[in-house]
Parts: structure tokens; sequence; C-alpha cells
């Protein structure tokens, strides 16, 4: 499976993806929509399974340094949910976005979505990957229906988490020191980094295994 920028010809596929998963009534308005949306610069990515099974979208709002994005939409295809094609699509789209600010010298700082406020599903889904709901707006896009406003800030949670870290890590060190059961405790902290963080902005930090995102940093 491929994860790449779509291209024109994708455009029945992606419409295929649009007609099965939002209020888009038949394949014509689909291609309409994705051609459309490319051309007002929308960023669309694709799962490429010999066909299109998943789709993600992200547009950039104000200037590179707002450092600012929307996630407009993620879908998979119904046989294909529940295999981690959402999960990779949306870190598919966290390495486009982070491209695209680099090569404007700024970093991705915000990401939001708006997202249907009675979908729970969809909820639990951008929680798990690390979103907060930030706000929610009234009657939106629809009379009588709301929309939460979930968001994701990139450099305040490595800096949250940071902190947190060194707290603990002395923590750990006093308890060590003065109580001889605790001597088990550790003198590195390791952590799997979820997706929003990057270990870029620490300078000083040693990979514990290639094949996770696991790292100590020797900062604490």
């Amino acid at each position: 499976m491929k994860f790449r920028k779509a291209k024109l010809k994708d455009a029945k596929g992606v419409a295929k993806v649009l007609v099965e998963s939002y209020n888009i009534k038949d394949l014509k308005e689909g291609i309409n929509v994705f051609k459309g949306e490319t051309k007002k610069h929308f960023n669309y990515i694709v799962a490429d399974n010999n066909k299109i099974i998943g789709i993600v979208t992200w547009i950039v709002h104000g200037l590179p340094k707002h450092q600012l994005c929307e996630l407009d939409r993620i879908a998979v295809l119904p046989e294909y949910g529940g295999k981690g094609v959402a999960k990779k699509l949306f870190n598919a789209l966290i390495k486009d976005a982070k491209s695209y600010y680099k090569k404007h010298n700024q970093k991705l700082r915000k990401l939001y979505l708006l997202t249907h406020a009675d979908n729970k599903r969809a909820h639990r889904f951008y929680e798990k990957l690390g979103f907060k709901h930030e706000t929610t707006l009234k009657e939106h896009y629809y009379k009588n229906k709301d929309e939460f406003v979930y968001s994701m800030f990139f450099w305040l949670m490595i800096k949250l988490v940071f902190s947190s870290l060194f707290y603990l890590k002395h923590i750990f060190s006093s308890l060590r020191l003065s109580y001889p059961r605790f001597a088990f405790l550790p003198d590195k902290l390791y952590f799997r980094s979820p997706i929003a963080f990057s270990v870029s902005e620490c300078t000083n930090f040693s990979a514990k295994s290639s094949s996770v995102n696991s790292f100590s940093c020797s900062c604490w």
C-alpha cells in the first residue's frame, strides 16, 4: 500500500471514497468536488492499494508564518475500515504538512478540524490521535446541527511533555536516594512519542529503537 499525493487520474477513485463517506450523491459530484478543491489548493493524499481505498485532505490557512492548517476530511472505504488505514493517512498528512512548512522556513504549529457534534465515533478516533475538543460552533453547516472543533498544538505539546518528564526524572531521583525500595526506578526516561511530537526540537537525544519513535533525552 502506498500513501501519495493524488493526481488528476485518481478522480474517479477519490470520488468513490467521497460518495461512500460524505453527503455526496454520485460519482459525478464526487469528481467535481475533487477537481474543484484541487484547483483551490486543497492537498489530497490517497491510500493506493492497487485502487484508491482512502483519502485525507488538508488546507493551509493564512500565511505560512501562521503555521496553521486544517484537516478537512479523512475517509476509508468501508471494507478497509478498522485496518489502520485512516491512522496511516493521518501520518501521511502530518509528514506532508511539515514538509510544506519546512519549505517556507516555518514549522507546523497547529492542526485543527471540524466534525459533527453527534459523531461520537469520529470523536473517539481523533482523540486517540491526540486531538482535544477546543470549542463548539453552533449550527455551523446545518440548522440544528452543531460542529465540534478539535485541535492539536505541536510545539506546545512538546514543551509540556518535556517539562513534565524533567520533573518526573527529579522525583524518581529523589525517591531512589531517599528510599532503597525505589532503587528500581530508572535514571533515564524513555517513551514512545505520539505522532504530533517532533524530536527535532531536542538537540541531544539518542534513539532507543529504530523501529519505533522511542528515545531518551539527556537534556533531562
